[in-house]
């Protein structure tokens, strides 16, 4: 039964349980409802819920009495310190007449004239707090914000145009001249008005001191319309009549288009999308950050194609969030790309035309970069005939960067002519959504010609790119045309850069022949790389740049390149990585090429060892030719051969090229994953290279090399070559060779990784069933035929001697990341359990094995065969071990303090299901885990269903002694809250209506758990944890704010709002470390409806910053960009005098700068 079903059923019979309490014993009334109802319900829950109905048996009027005096005495104690009160009652709220009305009727006139005098316990059901919201409201100015500003101008600019429209209707019905046409210029003091076939009559100016000062404009002004019988076509279109062909309904001037309507959802799913990321709607989005709701309210509604208003508001709400750095430059980018696409920019320029504002200037610095990324050039220029600051920059972006990437070089003519230094950022020469070309194509050779006129330097004019750049990146992309320019430029051709090296290396290692031959032309070392030394550790991404440019030619199999860097002196024997950090270094390349699994190693190789990978004789012949080592590697044994390569690939012709040119047939396999050149034959199937090299006289019974390495038999049975198998015993392979030492296998083990038949083979041959596993990273026969899954291999193994209970190697390396290598020492059953096959698990169970075997190596994943099926969700196996006889108060993992399993599935997967099971096999539920109960287990868990832990909260609730009291109290202490890990509200109701203490403390965190859902917060969970007393005034620590600190650092100002609404601390102070007020916080985010609520119930603007990575309000709002905020709290600072010291420091725009001052 739900718990809604439950409650109904309780109203139900409340009125009847009520009056049965009152004649009989509480074991006769629950007798009594069963009976007639059928309705049952613990002792524990009658009591609750009687006392939730404020029901007291045989002493009602006394109780009353008591109540009402003790809410009198409350009253009179509050109300002698200043402090108002609401009183609640089993949670219905009284009002103050009828509290007066209860007092009069319960409490003797003696007890009312009684002072309050003493502190008597709080009787049940009573809740007396301080009204929500209630303080002193301090008046704020808010009248010269500078958005409040710009809204009048234009509220002033409109009525002067009307003024001037209405003025010449007047004239034209008076006589005046039949004007068809006129224009209604934006200088308020001269209006001409002018007919095709008359001349322009002039308007006398009127006198603008006549009109209402800015104080007395409203919102209604937007309402008119100009000549009842004009229509318009659009919303941005022109007029229908041709009277007014050239003047748009706003008053501002000739709109030089003729677009038709055009769709505003683009721009408003802008600013959805914006909400969405801040996780809340778009009106509950936009109402923080003004204080007039309506100045923000924006819907496709309001939109309406004839409504000037809507127009109005739409681009003025968009300049608001812009100017007060809501809207990211993205944001702006899309807004102002909008704008263009609807020939709408006439409307941003004539909104900027208007007397200058703060708001007006700040605005037209953040549309700056978006006019230039729109190559709106004629707009750019007005911004900057109007006083834009052109070296506006962050480490992101530069405007000339903008430009460069819009490929646009008329813009980067205005933007050098205005100051600007040729200089770009990285991002201006890569493709991108408008220009599917970089900077160095051939198209773009006039763009990169005027910069180097402009004054680029050719080595450096990509600022955020080491020296060299421009010429190693374009020789990179092959582009003859830029890399003569860079060159005519003088760009050196010995620079380097890390991810590239040299601008030869780069055109060599990419195959561009004409680049290659024009830097060698130009005096290109071909044999220089990167200049690095000792101190630079080789880092695999960028291991390319210490090759030179002839092994990175013949590592991209470039064939012509080889050639023409040989015939210009190129070394075909060397390799520089080798003198410059010497062979330590390399073993731990090599290493970690092995650790990865790989072909990286081929990036430490010598030419020939390259041509040899991608399988070109003729180049191999070639650098041999050139003077090539038939034998080359790097040291004695890191890497393959030439020939070892050649058997890997299959590539007969060229293994018998390389023995003619006296290439070591048994030279030894590489240190790491090597083969020997008749082991690569074996692990690839090819017969007739394996019977060519026998031929040449290669070992059989080669050793196989230290990691990962094979031997012949070892290698052919790991890939099931049956053809080879038999070969290679005919030729006398020892069957019982060695493995290598780290992640080998015998060729047993290397049979049951494969298949039953070659399992079959193998035993038949004389495998030993007991054969030496590796001591690092090896593997049991037994446990590689559980990875398979194959019972009948498994059947097969334990018919042998093979001990059930063996062990998996002790040392693991780094080598892999698998499971088995993190959890050394496992036994078969373990490997069953955890690969989830229950089959083998019982097979391997009825041949012997331990089930409650522990690793004796301490770890997170050091678990029982139990512990197995528990991480792993797997019901089926632990319904099977259980059944078998694991025991469910055994530890289940060496690690730390290691719980029971039973604790182990309440903390890691547990459901009803499971819950019973265990309960059934004899768990038991009141051990713990370290200092942790069952009860506290299941609850901090994030992955129990919530019916799971009531079942743990029900049968803890029926232990003896005040073990349930005790942890009942800590419950709410023990919820787990992740990132994207709210609270759930049904589990805080369950453990609020069992007991649990609201303002429990979690001992690790030490946090309440409204403190901890701040971070994650869910409003349900935090309104019930308030409505249940939750205290929400706790100091701040050194890392830790208060809750409302915290809820609007959080970005969460509805929830900081509610705090408020229950007496948090306004002014209290900061954590030490990054800490802020309330109001520094809603100063930093700009939530300016907050911080005018702040301040009303008076916020102090002064308070001073965290002493660590502080900011005080101000700083905050101009350091983030918050101009109306900035404004707003200048306006409340209570030391005038000291103004100038305080807005000294402030490093925001000039507008914020203008505003302090």
């Amino acid at each position: 039964m739900s718990r809604s079903e439950r409650d109904n059923q309780w109203a139900l019979y409340k009125k009847e349980i009520t009056s049965l309490y009152q004649k009989h014993n509480l074991h006769n009334v629950m007798q009594l409802m069963n009976e007639k109802h059928g309705f049952h319900a613990s002792k524990n829950d009658y009591v609750k819920r009687l006392r939730l109905w404020g029901v007291r048996k045989n002493a009602k009027k006394n109780h009353a009495t008591a109540t009402w005096k003790f809410i009198d005495q409350s009253l009179k104690k509050r109300l002698s310190i200043g402090k108002n009160s609401d009183v609640s009652l089993h949670g219905k709220h009284y009002s103050k007449r009828r509290v007066q009305k209860e007092i009069s009727r319960n409490v003797t006139q003696r007890d009312i004239l009684k002072p309050a005098c003493y502190d008597p316990p709080t009787p049940d059901g009573v809740v007396i707090r301080t009204p929500p919201g209630e303080s002193l409201i301090s008046p704020l100015w808010v009248d010269n914000l500078p958005w409040t500003l710009f809204k009048r101008e234009i509220e002033s600019q409109v009525i002067s145009q009307r003024y001037l429209i209405e003025t010449q209707g007047q004239y034209l019905d008076s006589g005046g001249p039949n004007a068809r046409e006129f224009n209604v210029c934006n200088d308020s003091q001269l209006t001409t008005l002018q007919s095709p076939t008359t001349p322009s009559a002039t308007i006398y100016p009127f006198d603008q001191t006549n009109l209402s000062t800015a104080d007395q404009l409203n919102t209604d002004l937007w309402d008119w319309t100009i000549l009842n019988d004009l229509t318009y076509s659009s919303l941005f279109g022109t007029v229908s009549s041709s009277a007014f062909p050239e003047t748009n309904q706003l008053g501002l001037g000739p709109n030089p288009s003729d677009a038709v309507a055009i769709s505003t959802q683009p721009a408003l799913s802008l600013l959805s999308e914006l909400a969405q990321r801040n996780t809340t709607d778009l009106p509950s989005f936009l109402k923080r950050y003004t204080i007039n709701e309506q100045d923000l309210k924006l819907d496709a509604s309001m939109l309406i194609p004839t409504d000037q208003a809507a127009l109005f508001h739409f681009f003025s709400s968009f300049i608001f969030l812009i100017t007060n750095n809501i809207l990211t430059e993205h944001d702006i980018h899309q807004f102002f790309t909008w704008v263009v696409h609807n020939s709408c920019t006439w409307i941003v320029a004539k909104l900027l035309e208007i007397t200058p504002t703060v708001t007006g200037d700040v605005f037209a610095n953040k549309i700056f970069p978006a006019a230039i990324r729109t190559c709106e050039t004629e707009f750019v220029r007005k911004l900057i005939t109007r006083g834009v600051d052109v070296h506006c920059q962050n480490k992101w972006w530069t405007p000339l960067s903008f430009a460069v990437q819009r490929r646009d070089m008329e813009m980067v003519s205005l933007l050098c002519e205005c100051g600007l230094k040729p200089e770009i950022l990285h991002f201006s020469i890569l493709k991108s959504e408008e220009n599917n070309d970089t900077l160095w194509s051939t198209r773009n050779n006039n763009l990169l010609s005027l910069l180097l006129a402009l004054g680029a330097d050719s080595e450096s004019f990509i600022r955020d790119e080491p020296s060299g750049y421009p010429l190693v990146s374009a020789a990179a992309e092959g582009e003859v045309g830029a890399v003569q320019l860079l060159l005519g430029a003088k760009a050196r051709t010995d620079l380097a850069i890390p991810e590239l090296g040299t601008a030869l290396q780069a055109a060599a290692a990419l195959g561009h022949k004409a680049v290659v031959r024009l830097l060698i032309e130009a005096g290109a070392n071909v044999n220089a790389t990167w200049d690095f030394t000792k101190s630079h550790r080789i880092s695999l991404p960028f291991l390319a740049v210490f090759m030179t440019p002839i092994q990175l030619a013949a590592r991209g199999n470039r064939g012509e390149i080889v050639q023409l860097m040989i015939q210009s002196g190129a070394l075909v024997n060397y390799c520089p990585v080798i003198p410059h950090f010497g062979l330590y270094t390399i073993e731990e390349l090599f290493s970690e090429f092995s650790r990865r699994g790989s072909d990286d190693e081929f990036l430490l190789a010598y030419p020939i060892q390259h041509a040899a990978a991608n399988n070109n004789m003729a180049l191999v012949q070639q650098l041999i030719a050139a003077g090539a080592n038939a034998d080359s590697r790097i040291g004695t044994n890191y890497g393959d051969t030439p020939l070892q390569i050649a058997a890997r690939m299959g590539n007969i012709a060229m293994a018998e090229m390389l023995l003619s040119y006296n290439a070591d047939v048994n030279a030894p396999p590489g240190k790491y994953d090597g083969r020997t050149a008749i082991q690569a034959a074996a692990g690839n199937g090819n017969i007739d290279m394996m019977q060519m090299l026998l031929s040449a006289g290669a070992d059989i019974n080669a050793a196989a090399g230290w990691r990962k390495g094979r031997t012949v038999i070892q290698a052919a049975m790991e890939k099931g070559h049956h053809d080879l198998i038999a070969l290679s015993l005919h030729q006398g392979a020892d069957i019982n060779a060695k493995s290598s030492y780290s992640g080998g296998l015998t060729a047993l083990q290397a049979a049951a990784s494969c298949n039953i038949e070659l399992l079959k083979t193998a035993l038949a041959n004389g495998a030993d069933v007991k054969g030496a596993v590796s001591p690092e990273d090896g593997v049991t026969a037994l446990q590689a035929v559980i990875r398979r899954k194959d019972i009948s291999s498994l059947n097969i193994l334990l018919d042998t001697s093979l001990d059930v209970n063996e062990l998996s190697p002790l040392k693991p390396s780094d080598s892999f990341r698998s499971l088995q290598i993190l959890c050394p020492e496992m036994t078969s059953l373990q490997h069953a359990a955890r690969l989830e096959w229950t089959e083998g698990a019982k097979l391997l169970i009825d041949f012997g094995a331990e089930i409650d075997a522990l690793p004796s190596q301490p770890g997170i994943y050091a678990l029982t065969a139990l512990g197995w099926a528990i991480d792993n969700y797997d019901y089926d196996m632990m319904e099977l071990l259980l059944h078998r006889g694991a025991d469910p108060n055994a530890p289940s993992i060496n690690f730390g303090e290691a719980p029971t399993a039973f604790l182990f599935a309440l903390d890691r997967c547990c459901s009803d299901e499971i819950f019973d099971l265990f309960l059934q096999r004899g768990a038991d539920i009141t051990k713990c885990w370290e200092s942790k109960s069952a009860m506290e287990v299941a609850i901090s868990s994030t992955t129990n269903d919530i019916s799971v832990v009531k079942k743990v909260v029900d049968t803890f609730s029926q232990l003896a002694g005040g073990s349930y009291s005790t942890v009942s109290q800590r419950a709410l202490a023990c919820i787990t809250v992740d990132k994207d890990e709210p609270p759930d509200l049904d589990l805080v109701k369950i453990l609020l209506d069992a007991g649990a203490n609201v303002d429990a403390v979690d001992t690790d965190t030490g946090e309440t758990l409204l403190q901890k859902t701040l971070i994650e917060p869910d409003v349900g969970v935090i309104k019930l944890l308030l409505e249940s007393g939750a205290e929400v005034n706790f100091l701040a620590t050194e890392d830790r704010g208060t809750p409302l600190q915290t809820a609007i650092l959080y970005e969460e100002p509805e929830i900081a709002n509610l705090l408020m609404d229950y007496g948090a601390n306004i002014n209290a102070l900061p954590a030490g470390n990054r800490g802020a007020t309330a109001l520094q916080a809603a100063a930093i985010y700009g939530y300016i409806e907050l911080a005018r609520r702040l301040l009303e119930h008076g916020a102090d603007v002064a308070a001073a910053a965290a002493p660590v990575n502080g900011r005080t309000a101000i700083d905050g709002a101009a350091e983030h960009g918050r101009l109306d905020m900035l404004q707003l709290l200048l306006n409340s600072y209570p030391y005038t005098e000291t103004l100038p010291i305080v807005c000294y420091p402030i490093t925001g725009s000039e507008a914020l700068t203008s505003i302090a001052s």
